[in-house]
């Protein structure tokens, strides 16, 4: 069963940074009608200098800037 989202986030609508664009794509496989192996692919865009959202502490005033990544996760899920 295949899935596929998108996002699209301006965190700073005021000034000219602040967009980020997610896209994922996800699929599942049923091997068993217990076991099921999942894989979901996450592709996150950042427009340059745009500040994280979270900032590390105990420096709040550094501007900590986000950075574009992919991530991939897979799970075997089991029914008991």
């Amino acid at each position: 069963m295949p899935a596929v989202r998108a996002e699209w986030l301006d965190t700073d609508r005021t000034h000219p940074i602040g967009l980020r664009r997610e896209l994922t794509f996800a699929v599942n496989l049923d091997i068993t009608r217990s076991l099921r192996f999942v894989i979901d692919v996450t592709r996150t865009d950042v427009q340059s200098f745009t500040p994280l959202t979270d900032q590390p502490k105990p420096w709040p005033q550094v501007p900590y800037y986000e950075l574009d990544n992919t991530r991939v996760i897979a799970q075997l899920q089991a029914v008991l």
